[in-house]
């Protein structure tokens, strides 16, 4: 979910607009990848018109047209 949140934000949609994530990347085999907490693990993927990067430390980045997503919590 968190996912999906992150790129409704990044590319100013409603999360009902969204595909569904299982539909681009097997959410299984990505949570069993990442749970295995490895720090040197990392997935890149292309969702709903942005480009995702998970790292296994839990980072995660959104690209939209090339451009980093900074999400702005003031």
């Amino acid at each position: 979910m968190t996912i999906v949140e992150a790129v409704t934000a990044a590319t100013d949609r409603m999360a009902a607009d969204m595909p569904p994530l299982h539909e681009t990347i097997d959410t299984d085999a990505l949570d069993a990848l990442l749970n295995r907490q490895s720090s040197s693990v990392a997935v890149s993927f292309r969702y709903a018109d942005a480009d995702v990067s998970i790292k296994g430390n839990g980072t995660l980045e959104i690209e939209v047209g090339g451009y980093p997503f900074e999400e702005n919590n003031e």
